[in-house]
Parts: structure tokens; sequence; C-alpha cells
């Protein structure tokens, strides 16, 4: 009888030991290297997208607003966060300013990140002339954004004086060669398709400080970030010179 009482309570000191490991091991899931957000634990930032002026009164266009990663300036804005508004429309009377609400994750210390829009006016889903586009940086803090933001598009193609926008050309192909002077910068840009007789050497363009330098993601880029081989978009003028190959100023360089 005696024996077994002791083997009961051994059995029972085990079955304690035991939970109380448990009980202690349970609080360090998720303590690794490895850290999980919480679902819901976004930051969020509320803003404005503003318009110095509207060129002609739009219907039905769509506004796609991105927060990026734009740390490395050789290399592709990473994608943190975006929301689209759609069927938006301004006549040039009222308030220009269209309010927004962005949700993101966690930013990281030491990164940069900026703010774009890119109002799609005629629906193309690419930029084009007609468009508003953000061309500045519009820094947000790894730290969050007190209040509210504004982010300033302005025209494609737009007249720098407010004037009517000119219908602009544009040429798709590759950057062959950059030079860099002093005053301007000018890159040749050949097509592999077919253009017209005048695009047959390609084009040069000079890019000065008006020109808008964009990747298909909407991040900003500089005059130095242009390598020969890029594959480009560009948007000029339709006035160059009869030169071989022509020169033109370029408008917007669109990065495809």
């Amino acid at each position: 009888m005696k024996t077994n009482i002791f083997l009961v309570g051994i059995i029972l000191i085990i079955a304690i030991a035991f939970a109380g490991c448990v009980a202690n091991e349970e609080p360090s899931e998720g303590t690794g290297e490895e850290t999980v957000v919480p679902e819901g634990a976004e930051n969020k930032l509320n803003g404005f997208v503003t318009f110095e002026s509207i060129e002609s009164p739009f219907e039905n266009a769509s506004i796609r607003i991105t927060l990026e990663d734009v740390s490395l300036a050789d290399v592709s804005s990473v994608l943190i966060a975006e929301t689209t508004l759609e069927d938006i429309s301004l006549d040039g009377t009222s308030d220009l300013s269209i309010p927004f609400e962005l949700n993101y994750g966690d930013l990281q210390e030491g990164q940069t990140y900026s703010l774009s829009a890119h109002v799609d006016v005629d629906g193309d889903g690419v930029f084009s002339s007609g468009d508003y586009l953000t061309t500045e940086h519009v820094d947000v803090s790894p730290s969050g954004v007190e209040g509210t933001i504004e982010v300033p598009v302005e025209l494609i193609g737009g007249d720098a004086d407010g004037g009517e926008a000119e219908e602009l050309l544009s040429l798709t192909g590759t950057i062959t060669s950059i030079d860099f002077t002093d005053s301007s910068t000018m890159i040749l840009v050949e097509s592999q398709g077919e253009t017209e007789p005048v695009y047959s050497e390609g084009v040069r363009f000079v890019i000065s400080e008006d020109t808008n330098i964009v990747g298909l993601d909407g991040g900003i880029y500089y005059v130095e970030d242009l390598q020969e081989g890029f594959e480009v978009r560009v948007f000029f003028e339709p006035v160059m010179t009869s030169s071989l190959p022509p020169i033109a100023e370029a408008t917007l360089i669109q990065l495809v």
C-alpha cells in the first residue's frame, strides 16, 4: 500500500513539472530573428494630391498614389504601398486638391521613402501627355507622418507659364550613348521597331533641368542614373533639327 502511494506521488510530481515546462515555453513563440508584425498593426497617413492649376477640365480620371523606398539612386525604387482613386473629375474652378488615405507597414530607419502620384487623365495606364505627375521628392519619415501631407502634381507636356499643353511625340528604344557636358546632357535613343525615316538613325535628346525622368512604378530618377542599354520611352515636343540623327528636347523620359 505504501509503495502504491509513493508511486502516485512520483507521478504527480512529474506531471506538475511537465505542465510548468509547457507553460514557460509558450511565451517564447515568435521571439527569433524574424519579427512578425501583428495583423492590423499598420500605419496610416492622410494626404492631398494637389494641383497648381488645371489646364483643361477632366472627368473619370484615376489617381495612383504610391509610397516607395528610393534609398538607392542607381536601381529601381521598391514599392511599399499604393492606393488608387477612381472616377476623379476636376473642372479647374473648385478646390484643386484630392484627399487620400494610405495604409502601410513599418518602415526601416536609415532608408529614404517618397510619395508620388500619377493622375491618369486619358485612362491608358501609362504616363502620357495631358496626365499629371509628381516630379519632386515628397519625404515620408520612417517614424511616421504627423498631420496631412501634400503630394503635388504637374502637367506632363504643359507650358511652364501655364500655356496650353502641346501634343507630344514619343519614341521607345534603347539608350546607345550618353554625352555629359558642363551645360547639358544628351542621349541617343535608337528604336528597334518600325519608325519614320527621320528616326532611322535614332534621335538625340537634350535633357534639361525641366526634363522629368520616371520609372514604370512612378519612382523618380535623375540624369546621373541613366545608363547605356536602358530601355526608355521618351516624350518630346514636335520640334527637332534636320540633322542626322535629329536633335529634340526631352520632356519626359520613362524607363520601361
